[in-house]
């Protein structure tokens, strides 16, 4: 059994900033964790109603390669996108995609993308047949295709066994995407299926009182709390294939 990978998001926590971006870029660099940044071309919402907070794609890969250069960095750099835009350029220059889950026609495009990386799919709120649809098309094309399981109550109430157990039957493992800021509904998630990979963001030091006016703040997590995320799912795993010691054999029968 693997250990889920951790993958830290940059949506829009960098509020448009360069310099702000390669803040959160450094305080990452010595840590075991993949990057994903987000690359938006057709999503205005309220936080950014004229796409000011969107970085130029050429910025991306320069921190991009400004990471790899880092010798002590060793893990992968993603892209989350929404649509086609690009995705020859985005698929030859990051190690895995990630789809957003507000992608309009995603059925066309899982019968169009060409790719041999790892493909995240967001679930957001979608009837459980459109999952089987995109499945069904990403097993005929031989894509690796890997759900995300999502919820998005701030205290993760409306999170389903049902859903989970139905995502994964379609899958060896699920991923799932942090939109609640107590973490520990993700032990509760690793308990009862193979999670492959955890999507997270992150926090860069804003503080509580300004989180309100401030994108992805309110389910984002400091370092810190990564962390203690990172050991405690290392445990679980741990949990999950320990063998049974020796001494309690005298309690068979």
């Amino acid at each position: 059994m693997i250990k889920p990978r951790i993958s830290i998001e940059v949506g829009y926590n960098h509020l448009g900033s360069r310099y702000l971006l390669k803040s959160i870029v450094n305080e990452l660099l010595n840590h075991p964790y993949d990057l994903t940044f987000q690359y938006r071309t057709t999503y205005l919402n309220s936080f950014n109603p004229k796409g000011y907070l969107q970085l130029e794609l050429e910025y991306l890969l320069e921190m991009k390669d400004y990471i790899n250069k880092k010798k002590k960095f060793n893990n992968q750099i993603g892209i989350a996108i929404d649509s086609l835009n690009d995705f020859t350029f985005l698929n030859e220059n990051f190690d895995f995609i990630k789809v957003l889950s507000f992608t309009e026609n995603k059925d066309y495009f899982f019968n169009e993308v060409a790719t041999n990386k790892n493909i995240y799919l967001s679930c957001g709120t979608e009837r459980f047949e459109n999952f089987q649809t995109y499945h069904e098309i990403a097993r005929q094309r031989n894509l690796s295709l890997n759900f995300i399981y999502t919820s998005f109550d701030p205290e993760g109430i409306d999170i389903s066994r049902k859903e989970v157990k139905k995502l994964h039957e379609l899958n060896d493992s699920v991923s799932f995407g942090l939109h609640q800021k107590r973490k520990e509904v993700i032990y509760l998630i690793s308990t009862i299926c193979n999670i492959d990979r955890v999507f997270v963001y992150i926090n860069p030091g804003f503080e509580e009182n300004s989180v309100n006016h401030i994108p992805d703040s309110l389910h984002s997590l400091s370092i810190k709390e990564i962390d203690s995320l990172y050991e405690m799912l290392s445990f679980i795993e741990n949990f999950k294939i320990q063998k049974p010691r020796n001494e309690f054999k005298q309690f068979q029968g």
